[in-house]
This record gives C-alpha cells, structure tokens and sequence, in this order.
C-alpha cells in the first residue's frame, strides 16, 4: 500500500458548497493563523539547577525528545552520582524504531521468550556533553515549530549552547553547539555505544541458562569518508550500526552528526573493507551526506518539512494547558511515524516508538488488545492520513501476513498455505514488526485482536476513500473473519456461540477464558469484520466465495449478553461475557466496543443509546464528571470502579461521554488525568481499601497512574512512572478531537461540539477530517456557534450529514448566498441530523438568525486562557508536575 494521494501536498481540495443558488457574494471563511507565534505558548520549556526542588530532566519521563518516524533522540541531564546537588551533563540517547534481536523462533539461540529476549528492542548508545567546568544549571525548550531542542548549559566557567534536532526526511540527529568563556573551544561530546543485549539478559538468564546475549560491539573507522562508527553484531547474522562526525560551521560553531543504519544481513560475513558491514557503510554514507550539507542546510530543510506538516489542520481553545497538550501529541505523531518508510517496520509506532532506553523495561513493544488499536485513532481526524499509512503498509507486508497465518495452531487441519487464517493475540506484546508468537495462539487466548486493528485501517480508508487501501485490507480481514468462522459453533438456540475467551484484562471469570463463552469483546469485533467484509467486497467488485458462510454467521451470531444486576446504577448493561457480569474495577474497556469504534449499537437508537449509557455508568461508577475522587460529595468509594483505571481509561470514558452528547463528563474525565502530573500528583484507586483485595477480586496491587511532565505516560506504577507507554497521551488528544468533532462509528454523520461543555469561552477547529474525506471547520465563542464549514477532498463524495451542535439544536440553518449548485435540507431518516448535497465552491452553514460577520468566519488561536498554563508542559519550576507559579 502506498500513500497515493494521501499525502498532503497532492490533496485534491474540491470544495463542498453548502448553499442555495444566489447571485451574492456571502460570508467566507479566513483563516488568521501564525503559526510560529501560535506554537510557540505550546512549547515544552525545562529548567534545573543545583537546587533539591529543581532537579534535571533524568530520563524517559522528562527528557526532551525529537524523531522522524524512525531516528529518534533523547536529550537529558540526570545526575551522575547521587550526591544532592549533582545535575551530571548533557546527554543525548539515541533510537531506532526498528532496531530489534532477530531470534526467530527456528534460531538456535532462542528460547521461546518474544519480547524481552528474542525479537526484543536493543539499546544503541548516547554522546555525552563533557564541559570544562562544573555544571551549575541548564535549561532547554523544545520549539515545536521547529521541531528542535534548544538550550543552554551554564558552568563554573562558561556556558555551552546547543540545538538539537532529528532531520525531518534523512536519516541523520544532528547537535549544534557552541561554546562561551572558558567552555569555548573545549566542551566537546562523546560517544558512549551500549553493548546489543537485551535489557532483560538476567530475565533471559534465568529462562536459559544456555541463553547467550550477542557479540561485542566493533568500533572503526570508514576508509572512504573518514566517519567513525559502531557496529553491533546479530547472532542472525545481521548488524546495526551507529555513524558519527563532526564539522565545524562557518560562524564558528560546531556540528555533531549521527546516523544508526537499522539491521542489515551480509550473510554473516564481513565485507572486503576491513571492519565494516552493509549497515556501517550505509550509516557513514549518510554522515558524510549530512557533513557536505552542513547545519544551515540540514536545518532549512527540516523546518520546511515541519512548518508545511503543522498547516494540515488547527485546533484551539481557551484552556492553554490542553491545548499545549494536542499540539505536542501532534508533533510527538510526527516524529514516530511516517508514512513513506522502508520496512521491517515501515515507520510504524509502537509504544515508544523511536525513544528507547535500557531503562524502558515494560513496553518497547506491540499490545493488540487496546494500546496499538488506541495509539492510532487520533490520526484520522487530525488530517494527517499519510501518518496511518505506516499501520496499513506494515499489516500488508508478505512476510507479516505469513507470520499471523503461522500463529493459527491448527494451520494443517482447519486452513491451508493458500487460504490460511489469520490471528494475533499478543497478550504480552509482539516486538520486531513481525508479529509471530512463540508457540502459536491457542484458546483461551483473544483472538480478535488483530481485528481491532484492522477498524483503524478501515476508519483510515473512510476518512480517505482511497481505494489503494482495500485490496491488501479485504485480504487480511478476510483471513480473520475466516478464522472466527472456524472458532463459532451452533448451539441448541441455533445461534452461533463462540468459545471462552479472553476479555483484555478483567480480573475475576476470565482466568482460563471467561465464563459462558461469548465474550463481549470477541463477538464484538467479529461483528465488525463481518459487517465490514461485504462493504469492501462492493466497493472492490469483488466475489466472495464464502459471502453465503459469512452472512450466516453475521445472521445467526448470538446477541451480546446483557444485565439488569448492575452493582452501580440501573438499568440494562453488557456484560463481560455470557457467564460473567461487570462487578469489579476494569481498567479496560474492551467490553463496551458494541458502543464505541465498531458501531454496532447507536446511540441515537433509545433502547441501544439506554443500553450503553447504563454500561458506561456502570463501568465508571461514583461521579462521571471525572473520576470518583474522595470528598465528591457525589461520590460513594465503596462502590466506585474506578479504583484500578489506569491512564488510559480517562481518554476512553471522555471519548464515550462525547458520544453520548454530556460535554461536563468528557471535559471532566480528560482534564482530571491532564491535571494529575508526576511527581506532583497521581491517582491510586487501590489505595482506599488500604491494599484489602476488591471485593471478589484477588488484586491487591494500588494503581498509580499521572501524565508525565514531558507529556508522555506512566501506568502501573505506584511512583507514577513505572512503564513507560504512549497510548493514554494519544488518546487524550484523540478525546480532544472528540470533544470538538467526532464522525458516528455508526454511519458517517460527523457532529461538531457535542463533547465541549458551555464554559470553554473559545474554540475553533479547522480542516479536522471526518468520514467521507470531509475537512470540516468550524469556531465557537461564548457558548454560540458561529458558523461551519465543509470540504471534500476526493471529487467522488457528494453528500455529507452531520448533527448540528447542540446550541443549534432548535434553529433553523441556511446557507452561505456564495454557495451555488447545491442544496441543504433536513434529514429524512435521521432525526435532528440535516444532509448536504452538491459538490461546487466553499461550504459555510449558519443559522438564520445569526448571520456571522467577517470577524467571526475568522479562525485565529483563542485567547482569554489562564496565563499560568502557557508552556506549562516541560519540566521547570511552575510547570507540569511542579506547583503553577501566579500570573
């Protein structure tokens, strides 16, 4: 799959008009954005000094960090020994996305443990800045606009400047620096590589006693161009290499640069030149590249590349601390992901992506069961399509394809080579982008995983409708749908059941598969494959030799389970599965995807809507304005179930309130978890039963779970930050995004607004994109919509519908006079919802009664917000974690 016409630069900007025939001019919309100046109050600012309240940023939870999908670098301070007062040096760690052990599971040298001692990350190494004097404090600023890292260190003699960056489109990190007084032509940088074993070699160890970790590193030097290099050794056969020189710029100042090959096979055997191998000279030859260049160069380019990537879309609102918070989740996005990389990996994020350290013990790694799914969502209506290609690309590899038919444990009884099942369970992760699993996945393990991920390459494609994207998706889809249809049985109901399965994470019934069969979360996402298969069929014109089969099972598939003995609330709500009920904490929330992401029960339909409105409260309990926090008076902790959420259940309860039209719930659930910052605060639900085990639960673990300075995440940890993960930060910009625009999972009716409560003063979003390859825009003042605008991007989609905001509800909407050749009317078979019809010029809806003026067509950044909160993320006295200093 390759982008297409996806990527934003061949955008087919074929205007949506909304509007009767006039012969007028209308209102129009202007956009009135800088921004350089806009991102700027985004920034993430960090400073330290010898101060015990001022410490350094000290690792994954507060470094600064830049990437370009697969290059990535890490910038920190930490201390060097543990004296108080010791604020150590800079030092720059480097990564790779696709640097990974290659011990298949055929290898001699693995021992059947995937991703922590056969397919897992490896560490490269890091250079270390060494100044003359002490260091006596230090500051940076990562420059979102810029894409960079800025900062000063200042000694007992001098002072070092220096920028960092990771080149947006070549494979190179650069530092450039500079010295003052006594540092000038003396603080220098070295090179620190890190032996290739795995972080986990005493884990491996005591798996193994035969476990051996890989060959010692070989340093040298490149004969052709002078570059020096290291090179670790595979026991595949294979190697990664780490490049570096430096040169020195025209106003004095000097430039490191450094290039980390991934891994690259020479048949286990050294080239002729002595010393080196395929991934040594391609590292070399992009220093050398990068050398010819110089910084000024390197810089100019990569600020276009970024400058042009942040235009794809805007979003503001008068809360700075959430609006910093999106935009560094959007350059966080750009800097994991491409959608143009070479394969293994082809660019894909995985949960941390190119930022892992020695230290990242827990989730340098793939989970199906909710972060991978989850990690990808925010793409779509954020504009930036070319991003999801890196998911696609990657799940319709050959090799990749192979692998998930190799993990199917009775490949030779139920399948063949040529028609195989497909399944990834995962419930540990996958690592090395190749997804096979020791062993195979055998019952009870989930089985649909594999499908959750493929909703986020269909959602890809409804937001696109670029059609290179569907013959690789029906392909794989279908060998997943197959593989469900081997699992299913007919029971005496004549419905079809399937067997006890996992539900990710719930701790009681589901120990061996849960209880009853038919989990939730299994029939949910089977549904989904069925009812989408034959969607894709049509559209590729395709004929489905087992369509009959499929329809049957859709058809006859049983009803997900469902209880009126809810332990919080009242009503209806679903279950786990047929034998198991919603009765303690779950941090998960795979039991309610029939009312989210699938759109397999409506919220517009009553009794569906009932259903999980009941669901959600049930699975929330206590207060849903936020968490059950105690002294709410609303709250009743003993029956709370929120106690064991993690991070990511804030995001995931935001986006099911926005859904559900109660704006103060979504607002309240996601900026609870934005407010609760290391090491200042965290949440620890656990804590209230003074470690007692949950009643009918075994767990006496007390979650902690805060946002992390740097705006990464931590969850699992009583400290705050114990694993490191990406999913919850993108999440709560997807919630975001939710809040102010949201396409139904049901059909592809798009509702502004409907998640932002009446108190945010200010808000606007422009180019969002929704289902159909609709961008829409639109701005909000004082609780009052101004105005909305659509534009298709593919000439093919016509039609569009959306649910008015809810301020609009009870008015009646007219078109711009501008607008020629297309029509507006209300909805003839959704009630409340109005229809577009015509393709020409700009699109501009209003109500009639408040016909908008230039100024209020104008989207600009909104302003009025608390001043305390501008740069807030980072880590520096005031800010994130830290108490907010006055205005």
């Amino acid at each position: 799959v390759k982008p297409h016409h996806m990527m934003m630069t061949a955008f087919v900007s074929v205007c949506c008009a909304i509007g009767l025939a006039a012969a007028e001019p209308g209102p129009q919309l202007n956009v009135s954005v800088d921004y350089a100046g806009f991102l700027n109050r985004s920034d993430l600012i960090w400073a330290w000094d010898k101060k015990e309240a001022n410490p350094p940023p000290s690792g994954w939870w507060t470094m600064a960090f830049t990437g370009n999908g697969m290059l990535g670098a890490m910038v920190t301070a930490g201390n060097s020994t543990s004296a108080l007062g010791d604020i150590g040096s800079l030092q720059v760690e480097l990564g790779r996305s696709d640097v990974t052990d290659d011990r298949m599971p055929n290898s001699p040298y693995a021992i059947g443990e995937a991703t922590k001692c056969d397919r897992n990350r490896l560490p490269i190494g890091f250079f270390r800045l060494t100044t003359v004097g002490d260091v006596i404090s230090g500051s940076m600023r990562l420059r979102l606009h810029d894409a960079e890292v800025a900062g000063t260190i200042v000694t007992t003699v001098g002072s070092v400047d220096f920028t960092v960056l990771t080149h947006a489109t070549r494979d190179l990190n650069a530092i450039n620096y500079i010295g003052t007084g006594g540092e000038k032509g003396n603080a220098a940088w070295s090179w620190n590589p890190r032996q290739g074993d795995s972080p986990w070699m005493s884990l491996c160890s005591r798996r193994s006693k035969g476990y051996v970790g890989n060959p010692p590193l070989v340093n040298g030097v490149d004969n052709r161009s002078n570059v020096r290099f290291s090179i670790q050794p595979l026991r595949s056969g294979a190697s990664y290499a780490t490049a570096y020189s430096e040169r020195i710029e025209p106003d004095g100042s000097r430039t490191l640069l450094s290039s980390t090959s991934g891994p690259q096979t020479d048949a286990n055997a050294w080239l002729t030149a002595p010393n080196t191998t395929a991934s040594s000279l391609a590292a070399a030859s992009n220093v050398a590249l990068g050398l010819g260049l110089g910084w000024r160069g390197l810089r100019a380019s990569h600020q276009r590349w970024w400058h042009t990537f942040y235009q794809a879309s805007f979003l503001t609102l008068t809360d700075p601390r959430v609006e910093s918070f999106y935009w560094s989740q959007m350059y966080k996005l750009g800097s994991a992901t491409r959608a143009d990389l070479s394969g293994p990996s082809y660019g894909t994020y995985d949960h941390t992506g190119p930022w892992f350290t020695p230290s990242d013990t827990c989730c340098p790694l793939f989970n199906w069961d909710m972060n991978l799914p989850v990690q990808y969502q925010v793409i779509f209506g954020s504009n930036h399509p070319e991003l999801g290609y890196s998911l696609a690309r990657l799940l319709s590899d050959p090799i990749v394809y192979s692998n998930l038919a190799r993990n199917v444990d009775w490949i030779t009884t139920a399948t063949t080579e040529a028609d195989p099942d497909l399944v990834a369970s995962g419930p540990n992760g996958i690592t090395s982008y190749r997804f096979i699993e020791d062993g195979g996945v055998t019952l009870p393990a989930y089985q649909t995983n594999l499908l959750w991920v493929l909703v986020n390459v269909y959602n890809l494609y409804r937001t696109t409708l670029d059609l290179t994207l569907l013959p690789p998706l029906y392909s794989v889809l279908r060998a997943s749908v197959n593989h469900q249809l081997h699992l299913a049985t007919k029971g005496p109901d004549g419905k079809y059941h399937m067997p006890p399965t996992g539900s990710p994470e719930y701790p009681v019934g589901c120990e061996s598969g849960c209880a009853g069969g038919d989990s939730t979360y299994h029939l949910a996402l089977t549904k989904w494959g069925l009812r989408t298969l034959p969607k894709i069929c049509a559209e590729l014109q395709c004929d489905e030799p087992r369509d009959a089969r499929f329809r049957d099972l859709l058809d006859n598939l049983v009803d997900f389970a469902a209880s009126d003995q809810l332990p919080i609330g009242h009503g209806r709500g679903l279950q786990i599965s047929a034998g198991v009920v919603v009765n303690t904490s779950h941090r998960h929330y795979s039991h309610m995807l029939p009312c989210w992401n699938t759109g397999l029960l409506s919220w517009d339909v009553p009794e569906e809507r009932a259903l999980c409105l009941d669901t959600l409260d049930n699975w929330h309990g206590g207060s849903n304005r936020g968490a059950c926090v105690r002294g709410d008076p609303q709250c009743r902790p003993t029956q709370d179930m929120t106690w064991e959420w993690d991070g990511f259940s804030y995001p995931a309860s935001s986006a099911f309130n926005s859904r559900a039209g109660r704006a103060d719930a979504a607002w309240g659930n996601l900026t609870l978890m934005l407010s609760t910052v290391w090491p200042e605060a965290q949440l620890t639900w656990g804590c209230p039963h003074s470690g007692a085990p949950w009643p009918g639960s075994s767990d006496t673990k007390c979650i902690g779970s805060s946002m992390q300075p740097n705006t990464f995440q931590g969850e699992n940890g009583g400290d705050g930050h114990a694993d490191p993960t990406s999913e919850t930060p993108l999440a709560m910009a997807a919630a975001v995004q939710d809040m102010m625009l949201f396409t139904d999972d049901a059909n592809d009716a798009f509702r502004p607004f409907w998640g932002l409560p009446d108190d945010v003063e200010e808000a606007s979003f422009h180019q969002l994109r929704v289902a159909g390859a609709f961008l829409v825009s639109s701005r909000r003042a004082h609780g009052n919509t101004l105005f909305l605008a659509v534009r298709s991007t593919v000439a093919s989609s016509t039609t569009c519908t959306f649910y008015p905001p809810p301020d609009w509800a009870s008015l009646e909407l007219v078109l711009s006079p501008s607008s020629t050749g297309s029509t507006l009317q209300r909805s003839a078979d959704r009630p409340g919802a109005w229809t577009l019809e015509g393709v020409t010029d700009e699109c501009v809806v209003y109500p009639d009664r408040r016909v908008p003026t230039a100024d209020d067509l104008t989207i600009r950044p909104a302003s009025g917000g608390d001043s305390r909160y501008y740069n807030w993320w980072g880590y520096h006295p005031g800010g994130a974690g830290r108490t907010p200093t006055k205005s």
